[in-house]
C-alpha cells in the first residue's frame, strides 16, 4: 500500500472506531436502566423469595409509587423547557391536605373537592409561571419561595391531621380492577398509566411537545422560528401544578387523611427519577417512560435492600446517590446527544462541499 493509501485508510479506520464506540455507548445508555431493574428483580427474588417475589409485594410497589410517578412528571415538565420547579412537592403536600379538608371541613362532594384541588394546583403553577416569565425571577428562586409559602398556608389551614375522609373520596383511589386475577390491580396504577400515556402522546406526538423541547434546547432559536417561548414556559408550570395536585389528591384519597407537610420528602426522589430517566429510552432527553422506569428502579432497590436486612437509613442513601449519579449520567447523555448532532451537521456540510466542488470542477 502506498503512503497516500495509508493516509486515507487511517482516518477512515479512526472514524469507524469512533462510530462503533458511539453506537455501543448509545445502546448501553438506552437500555442500562431497564436491565438494572430486571437484575434487581432477579437478585432480590432469589435472596427473599418468600417476601419479595410475591404478587402482593409487586402490587404494593406499583401502587405505592404512583404518587411519585405523577410528581416526577410534574418536575419534568418545566425541565423540558429549561426551568426548575422546586414547589411541586409542596404543591402535592398541600393538595393532599385540602382534598380531604374540602370533603371533611367544607363538606364538599367528592367530585367537587377533587376539582377544586386540581384548580388550586393549576393556580399555584400559574403563579410560578407569572413570577418566572413576567417578573423575570429565576425559576429556582421563585418556586422555592412558592413552596415555602405553601408550607405556611398548609399550617394555617390545618395544623393537625384531618381525619375521616368520606367513602366516595377514598373509594375512587382504593378500589381495584380485575379483582378476579390474583387479587386485582389498584385503580391508582390505572390512573397513573393513563396520565403517562397522555403526557407521552403530547410530548412525542403533538407539535406542543416538539415546541417544548425546542424551547429547552435553544430558547433564542425557538423564538426566531416563531415559537412563543414565554407562553410555552408559563404553560408548563401550570401543567406541573396540575400534575402535582393530582398526585396529592391521589395520596390524600388513598390514605384517607390530610396531613400538613406530607409528601415533601418526595422532592429528591422525583428529581432523581427525572434525571435518571433522561439517560434511558431516549438518552439526553427528558422522557415519560424513562422517568417511570427510574421511579421503579429506585423503589425496587430500596424495597429489596430493606427486605434483606438493611436498615431504613438505606432509603435516603439510595435516593441521594441516585440523584447524584443521575445528574452525572444525564449530563453525559446530553453531551453525547450534542456530539452526535455536531457530527451529523459536519457530515452534511462535508457532503455539500463535495457536491459544490464537483460541480465547480465540471
Amino acid at each position: 500500500m502506498t503512503d497516500s493509501g495509508r493516509d486515507r485508510a487511517q482516518p477512515a479506520a479512526e472514524s469507524r472506531s469512533v462510530e462503533m464506540a458511539s453506537l455501543l455507548s448509545g445502546y448501553v445508555g438506552r437500555y442500562a436502566i431497564p436491565l438494572l431493574l430486571i437484575a434487581e428483580l432477579v437478585l432480590f427474588s432469589v435472596l427473599r423469595p418468600e417476601s419479595f417475589a410475591t404478587i402482593n409485594n409487586f402490587r404494593a410497589i406499583l401502587d405505592r409509587e404512583t404518587v411519585l410517578v405523577l410528581l416526577a412528571f410534574a418536575a419534568m415538565m418545566p425541565l423540558i423547557v429549561g426551568e426548575f420547579d422546586l414547589s411541586v412537592a409542596s404543591n402535592l403536600s398541600f393538595a393532599q391536605l385540602i382534598v380531604v379538608g374540602f370533603a371533611v371541613n367544607q363538606a364538599f362532594p367528592a367530585w367537587l373537592a377533587l376539582i377544586c384541588t386540581l384548580a388550586v394546583g393549576m393556580f399555584i403553577g400559574l403563579v410560578n409561571g407569572v413570577a418566572v416569565v413576567k417578573l423575570k425571577v429565576p425559576s429556582i428562586v421563585a418556586t422555592l419561595a412558592t413552596g415555602t409559602i405553601l408550607e405556611g398556608i398548609s399550617l394555617r389551614y390545618s395544623s393537625r391531621t384531618i381525619l375521616g375522609a368520606p367513602d366516595p373520596l377514598t373509594t375512587v383511589f382504593r378500589k381495584r380492577v380485575f379483582e378476579g386475577v390474583s387479587g386485582g390491580l389498584p385503580l391508582t396504577v390505572v390512573y397513573a398509566l393513563v396520565i403517562a400515556l397522555v403526557v407521552w402522546f403530547v410530548l412525542s406526538g403533538m407539535p406542543t411537545g416538539r415546541r417544548m423541547y425546542a424551547v429547552g434546547g435553544n430558547r433564542r432559536a425557538a423564538e426566531l422560528s416563531g415559537i412563543r417561548s414565554d407562553r410555552m414556559v408559563m404553560g408548563t408550570f401550570v401543567v406541573a401544578g396540575l400534575l402535582a395536585s393530582a398526585g396529592g389528591a391521589m395520596l390524600g384519597g388513598r390514605i384517607g387523611t390530610g396531613t400538613p407537610s406530607t409528601g415533601l420528602t418526595l422532592l429528591i426522589p422525583a428529581f432523581a427519577a427525572v434525571f435518571l430517566g433522561a439517560t434511558t429510552i431516549r438518552p439526553g432527553r427528558y422522557n415519560v417512560w424513562g422517568a417511570v422506569l427510574a421511579v421503579y428502579t429506585i423503589e425496587v432497590a430500596i424495597s429489596g435492600l430493606q427486605q434483606v436486612g438493611v436498615g431504613k437509613w438505606i432509603e435516603k442513601v439510595v435516593e441521594g446517590g441516585a440523584l447524584l449519579g443521575a445528574i452525572a449520567l444525564s449530563g453525559w447523555a446530553l453531551r453525547l446527544r450534542a456530539r452526535k448532532a455536531r457530527e451529523r451537521e459536519l457530515a452534511i456540510l462535508a457532503r455539500t462541499e463535495e457536491k459544490e466542488t464537483g460541480t465547480d470542477g465540471m
